[in-house]
């Protein structure tokens, strides 16, 4: 399985293996790594013969997610109401 932009991806015996490769920016999640993560994963459920998946990355860091920082401050978030049942 290749050609993508943001994952290296091979299979060992049964296991699937899912590499992030933006080392450059510490594996940060973007959308474009989001949807080739989640293609192969399908892929790899489609078939039978994977046993397991192993996510790994090429970084120092597995992922980073989170906001992105706007002057060296993290953004406020917009309230959000979330309906409570009782």
């Amino acid at each position: 399985m290749t050609g993508y932009e943001t994952i290296l991806v091979e299979r060992r015996d049964r296991v699937g293996v899912i590499t992030l490769d933006r080392p450059k920016a510490l594996n940060a999640v973007n959308t474009l790594l989001v949807g080739e993560v989640v293609f192969v994963v399908k892929k790899f459920d489609c078939d039978p013969e994977t046993g397991c998946l192993v996510v790994t990355g090429s970084a120092e860091s597995l992922a980073v997610v989170g906001r992105p920082a706007v002057g060296g401050e993290r953004r406020p978030r917009k309230a959000r109401l979330r309906p409570t049942v009782m």
